[in-house]
């Protein structure tokens, strides 16, 4: 029921359904948990309110364990049932049927949102003054998360046409990144060389998954979208229009927002609300858009705040930067890149931009462009 309440706009309703489900989850004995199924289903629920808390900035309920076993019990190799990865193809195109690795899918994902879990946590002020060491820690984690992901994992297809978890799951990913350095860049004693080290790696980052983006609409259409995968669209656009207005395909990634939002809206009504939100943002940051880009914008909110504050939980979709401040170190920003460069050595960005690389072999895989190694 959440993801329904999110597809129609109505993320209050979606909040009061996740707590409900996490609040019955903690309330069951440990013999109600004990199957497999029982085990898969708790994960799933755990990992969507999370998923939830992040996207709106809130401190999560769910009550996981740092030290808990993901699908302890769960034979996450067995490759599960064949798949084609749900790739628009024409009659005459050739399909290798591969293995769907679901169950390898969903224990990545609530691995990688045990880390999402930690961030929300420490950026919430759970546990005092956040510092660049905090950071760095769990920024290396996320790091390790995709270092360990396997080969197979991306080619978690799907049973209907048009979706493919692997894909959304490495967008997931560098939104996640995005989320975790960027309210670094508005501390107090941020110097001139780590803003900029801490800008080209939020760029980096949402380049790499607006290539993820535009690759999955290519093969998968626009219309076959979850609604929190209409929320990254616009994480990681608008980080690309904040911090990148000046690339020249800066057009091309506003036209890409505007059109799969407009798009996926036949379906999910919030994709509208989205949609005029980030109009709202490409207004104030690029006054120079082409005229034909800049027609398609909705020049002016037709939604009242209580509509937006019923998608968002808030009045905006961004990071509310100005609550984050007071729990972060003054030099958090300026102590993150420096630890980085004492662990990594001075060319740790540069290695950031292997990762990409990987990125790209792992994305062609997805597409079944050619065979994992």
């Amino acid at each position: 029921m959440s993801l329904v309440e999110l597809g129609r706009g109505n993320g209050l309703m979606a909040s009061a359904h996740l707590r409900e489900a996490t609040e019955l989850l903690m309330a069951r004995s440990e013999n109600e948990q004990a199957d497999t199924s029982a085990e898969v289903a708790s994960w799933g629920i755990l990992t969507l309110a999370t998923t939830w808390s992040a996207l709106v900035y809130q401190k999560p309920t769910t009550p996981i364990s740092s030290h808990a076993l993901v699908f302890r019990d769960v034979p996450i190799e067995r490759a599960g049932p064949l798949s084609q990865g749900g790739r628009r193809r024409s009659q005459s195109d050739s399909c290798t049927v591969r293995p769907a690795h679901y169950l390898r899918t969903a224990y990545e994902q609530a691995e990688l949102y045990r880390i999402v879990h930690e961030i929300l946590l420490s950026y919430c002020g759970s546990r005092g003054k956040v510092s660049g060491s905090d950071i760095v820690l769990i920024y290396e984690r996320l790091l390790g998360w995709k270092k360990d992901l396997p080969t197979e994992t991306p080619n978690a297809g799907a049973e209907d046409e048009g979706s493919n978890p692997g894909l959304f799951l490495l967008i997931q990913y560098h939104v996640t990144i995005i989320h975790t350095l960027q309210p670094m860049l508005y501390t107090k004693n941020i110097d001139q060389t780590s803003e900029n080290y801490l800008t080209r790696a939020i760029v980096r980052h949402a380049q790499i998954a607006f290539k993820i983006l535009v690759q999955y609409r290519d093969n998968y259409g626009i219309y076959h979208q979850s609604p929190i995968q209409l929320f990254c669209i616009i994480h990681v656009c608008d980080a690309l229009v904040r911090y990148s207005p000046n690339d020249r395909s800066i057009s091309e990634v506003v036209e890409y927002a505007l059109q799969s939002l407009e798009g996926a809206s036949v379906g999910y009504p919030v994709a509208k609300i989205l949609r005029d939100s980030f109009s709202q943002v490409v207004l104030e940051r690029l006054p120079e858009l082409p005229m034909k880009i800049a027609q398609q914008l909705d020049q002016k909110s037709s939604y009242l705040p209580r509509d937006i504050h019923n998608v968002f939980t808030r009045s905006t979709y961004q990071q509310p930067i100005a609550q984050l401040l007071p729990v972060m170190d003054d030099s958090i920003g300026r102590d993150f890149v420096a630890l980085l460069e004492k662990r990594h050595g001075s060319d740790w960005d540069a290695m950031q931009t292997n990762r990409g690389k990987l990125d790209s072999m792992q994305i062609k895989a997805v597409l079944n462009q050619q065979d994992p190694d």
